[in-house]
């Protein structure tokens, strides 16, 4: 780590084949576990660890170790190694063995945080996540706490019109609003990586999303500092607030470009990349195999591989780059290892409370067992970690798009059981509400979901995190009337699930990565004119209303639910029932909507709940719904819905 703790924190890297090396931690006396190459032993297996090490090299005999500490290739002219190699900073370690005739070499990688106790919180514990409310956020587009943070002066996009650009939100910023949020009634704030990140590639574009990497382990300076990260967190803790991070673990910025399977030839270094030309962490900053020997590229840090054609190809999804993002390779386990380690430091440093894992559908589904669930002593998992200071619930859950159920919830278990991540963003859920109220397809698209979705696979469906809108999606009050995309939310808010708001929502904002500040980007060309905290008018109330309904009733958030009316062929009703429990008052709820232009009447409708019971309508709803609804003696339920409108019911009593 390049940071105030870099006097604390050391990178090691070893490129070793044919030979076995053992490593003793300097002030603990734990057996760690081994990685082995082809004929070599690394023990401990490289990662992220909390100690000081000695390096100590044992080879087959009659070999010969040479070594170099400043990234050159060893050779026969390099130091030769006598004794164990003690490592106070950080440092790459090239070693190469010689045997006869034989030159061998190969990489693995060890990083370390020396101060990973320094900040000695008390810990947040988990909360129960089906209770909590969560509010997405883009940091540079919610909040500009401190204005001296805008421009780094490097070169990067500094037009605030262009939203390419970097407008100005940073972390002080979220810590100031953090009040706002809570008279909001969110419970939990997730942002986009706060990790230092490419600010320009070669194509001129932006990264003030923060999601091209360019060291793990710094805050970036748009954002403010690792102190003021903290004091985010912390604050939001005092606040009764959970915050969680989006991380990403499958690619760095777009710093190289590559056309085919590498040769040696197809390769180069991209240009104008602002403010560095290669990330600024080891090992990533290794990325031109060019200065690597053909050992070390077929071991090496990243896949060399092009962008993804064939989506559905599962070696180029796990193996290729995404959107020309170059691709790490975490089938190597030392880079496992190291990014296990990465996210168990973000919990140490500022006590995240969760993790929400970007583009999880391009690594193998089986990395995630390890990630989350590793025991090994100095090198635990994400979840284990956790665990062990007290947060018990610690959520993971991922984010990308995946339309094949099955796929997608082999991320949270595998076939036999085995606990991956805890949960996913529920995309499947997320296309069907769009389409059916945002393109006026049919209700039964909703049903052909939600009623699969205890049957699917996931681990835990009612983790699942339900959404409409985010960062990759045009904002659906853009392109949709008001009343249907109040339905549509409405919806997420009365099933089970952990609901999930994306910033700017409550105040009507319609670009989908607008800036909530004054001075901030709006849209192109156009900064915004005044700041968009009202605690009042139209979409504030509605947000507000709706929230407190599922807080302050249970079967919104434990109920099971299930679409017992909807339209097979274009708009039209749509009516979920959800049930707590064994039912009854209070433990009982409708949702009912109608997405056509006209009128529709539910008659007769087989809902299979209790004869006679009672449904009062509740705030908030749209349109001329029935103030209460009372089912038949058969159990059967008939309602006039008005055009454009939903209700949410909750059962009170019964017709005696």
């Amino acid at each position: 780590m390049k940071n105030s703790l870099k006097n604390f924190s050391i990178i090691l890297f070893i490129t070793v084949l044919a030979i076995t090396i053992s490593v003793s931690c300097s002030n603990s006396g734990n057996s760690k576990e081994s990685g082995r190459t082809e004929s070599g032993i690394f023990s401990p297996q490289g990662g992220f660890y909390n100690s000081a090490q000695k390096v100590i090299i044992t080879t087959d005999q009659g070999s010969t170790v040479y070594y170099t500490l400043d990234g050159s290739v060893p050779t026969e002219s390099s130091t030769e190694y006598i004794g164990p190699i003690e490592l106070s900073e950080e440092a790459v370690v090239r070693v190469l063995v010689v045997s006869g005739n034989e030159r061998k070499r190969s990489m693995m990688a060890y990083d370390f945080d020396l101060n990973s106790d320094a900040y000695h919180y008390t810990r947040k514990a988990s909360p129960n996540w089906q209770d909590q409310i969560i509010y997405m956020c883009m940091i540079d587009r919610f909040s500009n706490g401190d204005t001296l943070n805008d421009y780094q002066f490097a070169g990067e996009p500094n037009d605030k019109s262009n939203e390419e650009a970097y407008s100005g939100g940073d972390l002080s910023g979220l810590e100031s609003k953090l009040t706002h949020l809570r008279n909001l009634g969110v419970t939990v704030i997730c942002i986009n990586p706060p990790v230092k990140h490419l600010w320009k590639n070669q194509d001129g574009n932006g990264g003030y999303h923060g999601y091209w990497a360019s060291d793990f382990t710094k805050v970036d300076p748009h954002y403010g500092t690792m102190e003021e990260y903290r004091s985010f967190v912390q604050a939001a803790h005092d606040e009764g607030m959970y915050v969680i991070q989006d991380i990403v673990l499958n690619h760095t910025g777009d710093y190289f470009s590559i056309s085919d399977a590498y040769d040696g030839t197809n390769w180069s270094l991209n240009s104008d990349l602002i403010p560095t030309s290669r990330p600024e962490q080891l090992p990533w900053s290794l990325n031109d195999p060019t200065e690597l020997t053909d050992d070390e590229v077929i071991n090496s840090f990243y896949h060399w591989t092009p962008t993804i054609i064939d989506f559905n190809d599962e070696s180029q999804r796990f193996t290729y780059q995404m959107s020309g993002l170059d691709d790490i390779n975490t089938d190597n386990s030392d880079i496992a290892n190291l990014l296990r380690g990465y996210y168990r430091y973000w919990i140490d440093q500022v006590d995240i409370d969760g993790y929400r894992v970007d583009s999880f559908k391009f690594i193998d589904p089986a990395f995630f067992e390890d990630f989350c669930n590793s025991t090994e002593s100095d090198n635990m998992g994400i979840r284990t970690h956790a665990e062990s200071l007290g947060k018990n619930n610690f959520i993971l859950f991922g984010k990308g798009f995946y339309d094949d159920e099955r796929s997608g919830a082999s991320y949270t278990q595998s076939d036999s059981g085995t606990a991956r991540m805890d949960s996913l963003m529920y995309y499947p859920l997320n296309t069907a509400i769009r389409n059916v109220f945002g393109k006026g397809e049919s209700t039964s698209k909703i049903a052909d979901v939600l009623n699969k979705r205890y049957t699917t696979g996931y681990a835990n469906p009612d983790k699942l995190v339900t959404f409409i809108d985010n960062q990759d999606l045009e904002r659906m009050l853009d392109g949709t009337s008001s009343e249907c995309f109040k339905s549509a939310y409405a919806l997420i808010m009365s099933i089970p699930g952990i609901p999930q708001i994306y910033y700017g929502v409550e105040q009507g904002l319609l670009d989908n990565r607008s800036s909530m500040f004054k001075g901030g980007f709006k849209n192109d060309g156009v900064v915004n004119t005044r700041d968009y905290y009202d605690e009042s008018g139209e979409y504030w109330y509605f947000f507000k209303d709706l929230i407190d309904l599922r807080k302050n009733n249970s079967v919104f958030r434990y109920g099971t639910a299930t679409v017992f009316s909807s339209e097979s062929s274009g708009t039209g009703n749509i009516a979920i029932k959800i049930v707590n429990g064994s039912g009854g008052v209070e433990n009982t709820a409708l949702y009912i909507a109608n997405t056509s232009s006209s009128e529709v009447v539910l008659e007769n409708v087989e809902s299979g709940l209790d004869a006679g019971s009672v449904f009062t309508l509740k705030t908030p709803s749209v349109g001329s719904m029935p103030s209460s609804i009372t089912l038949a003696a058969d159990g059967k339920l008939t309602a006039t819905i008005s055009a454009k409108s939903y209700g949410i019911y909750i059962m009170t009593g019964y017709n005696e």
